[in-house]
C-alpha cells in the first residue's frame, strides 16, 4: 500500500508492505531546491532486513546530471554524473561513479525508430544488456532481453535472456 503528496516542489510517499509474516514501512522525501536542484532522503523499517536512511543531493541542466548519494546506516556514499547526447536518432548516455572505493564507468545507448525501442549499455566490469520493445498497440508490447548480469539498463533487466509479450490493461 503506497500513498503520495506532491505540493509545492515537496513530495512525500510512504509505503507499507506485508507478505502475512514480514513487514516493511517506508517514508521518502523529496524537495526541489531550485528547478535544477534536488534534495531528497528516506527510511524504510523492515522486520526481514536491515532497516535504511539514505539521503541525496541531484543537479540536472540540460545533458548534464550529477548526484551524491549517503546510505546512513552502510556509512556508504555515492557519488554520480552522466552526460547524456544524441546523434543521428541514438540517445547515448555516459556515466561515471565513485561509491567511496571504486570508479565505475558504464555507457548506455537508446534507438527509438517508430515503435521500435532498442537500450543496450556495457559497464567497466564487463556487464552488458540488450533490450528491445515492440509496441503493437492496444497495451500490449512484444520484448526481447538479455543480460549478463542483474538489474543492468534503465529497465533493471535481469541475467539471462527473455523473450515474451507485455499486456497492461
Amino acid at each position: 500500500m503506497t500513498a503520495a503528496l506532491s505540493m509545492g516542489g515537496i513530495g512525500v510517499d510512504v509505503a507499507y508492505a506485508t507478505d502475512g509474516t514480514d513487514n516493511s514501512v517506508g517514508v521518502a522525501f523529496s524537495y526541489s531546491v531550485t528547478s535544477e536542484v534536488t534534495v531528497s532522503g528516506s527510511a524504510a523499517t523492515n522486520s526481514a532486513a536491515d532497516d535504511q536512511q539514505a539521503v541525496s543531493i541531484a543537479y540536472a541542466s540540460g545533458a548534464l546530471t550529477a548526484s551524491l548519494d549517503f546510505d546512513v546506516d552502510a556509512s556508504t556514499y555515492a557519488v554520480e554524473s552522466t552526460y547524456t547526447t544524441t546523434v543521428d536518432a541514438i540517445e547515448v548516455a555516459l556515466t561515471m561513479g565513485y561509491n567511496g572505493s571504486d570508479v565505475s564507468i558504464a555507457v548506455d545507448a537508446t534507438y527509438t525508430a517508430g515503435d521500435l525501442t532498442v537500450l543496450v549499455g556495457a559497464n567497466d566490469a564487463g556487464n552488458a544488456y540488450v533490450d528491445a520493445s515492440y509496441d503493437l498497440g492496444g497495451g500490449a508490447s512484444a520484448f526481447a532481453t538479455f543480460a549478463n548480469a542483474d538489474e543492468l539498463g534503465p529497465n533493471e533487466i535481469d541475467d539471462g535472456t527473455f523473450v515474451g509479450i507485455s499486456l497492461e490493461f
